[in-house]
């Protein structure tokens, strides 16, 4: 049991290992350090024969944080992988995954180790083989054909985390796409997925995976097309714009956005969805952002639709076209009056990303310098200057703002000021007094380093 609810624990840790682990330290041609002990002290310490395995534990989690700089250690732990005590072999098969590929072929002789726990170690070691590490794909490969699932499951992850290193175990992926089952086809989609563009000729499978019952198949292999840019899988992918699940809707949206303008042939089955699908309108919107200037005819006519949450998450896809999206000006001006002030403030957003071309609408932007909600007014003024870089007519408005009883606007406001640059010097006076309020001093003198810097 103690072994179990350790690597409930490690499991946890894992996943948050980059805000939960204290970083090693290490500098040229040094040892590198955890916790104020170096490499060498670490390995004698997991070379003791401490009774109940704690030191060992210890010195298997500081292996684990120096990672692929503990290089040294790894003749040490493959050592401890022959110890009596189960526990101690535990430890060191977690701390070993972290250390590169010398400890690959240890690890593998452990998926086959009488003790439930301790496959279950290495399984976990495996898949978090650090994904930065030159590991061959031969012996993953192998992995791929065990009889053990947990383990063909984290080979399958390790091989995703190779990325286009890879390339040369699609084909064995594609064979396990298609034989397992379930679940377990979940990971295997994943790693086509992160290989890219390299898995091209696992394209057929994949979308062969989009009829899975499972949610989840579907939901991962509409990732891994939307990741490979297969413009074969667009039909499929628009069809499961009607999945019955929401997250399958989400990630196909996502996925014809990941393609880009190839995926032009989707427009229309997007703008239904933007119409009447509220939980995926957001990123079926940005999906025909991301495909362009083809699809500015029919998101300028949304506009048009008298829905506030429509016209919201139109103006922000039109915003993300950028200067293409001239021809939207006229709506978009349009909607800077309407009685929602998150509206607003998206609207003028949008039309700020637009750029100079946006002129027409500057006098709209101009009434909202004086709009009663700060946001907007924020909003407002960083689109003005982003048309038209004179800033006397929006220093007024954002000097004000810095005086606002509401911190959120305060921080706004200095967030603005840092944004427009050199354009607002007029501002440094009031800046430089909420140097004195601690919560504003870091972004307040971030914000007057980039308005000083030479132009």
């Amino acid at each position: 049991m103690r072994t179990l609810g350790l690597l409930m624990v490690l499991v946890f840790v894992g996943t948050c290992i980059g805000a939960e682990r204290k970083p090693a330290s290490t500098t040229p041609d040094k040892e590198p350090t955890y916790e104020g002990k170096t490499l060498s002290e670490w390995i004698a310490l997991a070379k003791s024969k401490d009774q109940d395995g704690v030191v060992q534990g210890k010195a298997a989690w500081a292996l684990w944080a120096i990672g692929s700089k503990a290089k040294a250690a790894i003749p040490a732990f493959t050592d401890l992988l022959k110890d009596k005590d189960k526990d101690v072999r535990y430890y060191a098969a977690v701390a070993l995954g972290n250390a590169g590929p010398e400890a690959f072929p240890a690890l593998a002789r452990l998926l086959n180790d009488k003790d439930e726990d301790i496959r279950r170690a290495a399984t976990y070691a495996l898949h978090h083989i650090n994904p930065e590490a030159d590991i061959d794909v031969p012996p993953l490969l192998e992995l791929l054909q065990h009889s053990d699932e947990n383990v063909r499951q984290a080979a399958a992850r390790a091989l995703g985390d190779l990325g286009a290193k890879a390339k040369a175990a699609v084909p064995a992926l594609t064979e396990s796409l298609r034989k397992e089952e379930g679940w377990g086809r979940c990971p295997v989609a994943e790693a086509l997925g992160k290989i890219g563009p390299e898995a091209k000729t696992a394209v057929p499978a994949l979308i062969q995976a989009l009829k899975d019952e499972d949610g989840f198949v579907r939901q991962n292999a509409v990732e891994a097309l939307g990741k490979i840019g297969s413009e074969t899988a667009i039909p499929a992918l628009t069809e499961l714009l009607k999945d019955r699940e929401m997250a399958v809707r989400y990630v196909a949206a996502e996925a014809l956005g990941e393609i880009g303008p190839e995926a032009k042939s989707a427009i229309p089955a997007l703008i239904k969805v933007c119409k009447n699908d509220s939980e995926v309108r957001y990123v079926s919107a940005m999906a025909l952002a991301s495909i362009g200037p083809a699809a500015l005819p029919a998101l300028t006519e949304l506009l048009r639709e008298k829905d506030e949450f429509v016209g919201d998450d139109i103006a922000q896809a039109l915003g993300r076209i950028g200067p293409e999206a001239k021809p939207a000006i006229p709506a978009l001006t349009e909607l800077l009056k309407d009685k929602e002030a998150y509206v607003r403030r998206h609207t003028a957003e949008a039309v700020g990303r637009i750029g100079p071309v946006a002129k027409a609408a500057l006098p709209g932007l101009m009434e909202l310098l004086n709009d009663k909600n700060g946001d907007v007014r924020c909003a407002a003024a960083l689109a003005v200057w982003r048309i038209n870089p004179d800033t006397k007519a929006i220093m007024p408005t954002l000097t004000e703002l810095l005086k606002s009883d509401d911190r959120w606007l305060r921080g706004v406001a200095i967030y603005t000021l840092g944004q427009i640059g050199p354009g607002a010097e007029s501002a440094i006076p009031a800046l430089t007094e909420l140097l004195d309020v601690p919560e504003f001093r870091r972004p307040v003198s971030e914000a007057l380093k980039k308005i000083t810097e030479e132009k």
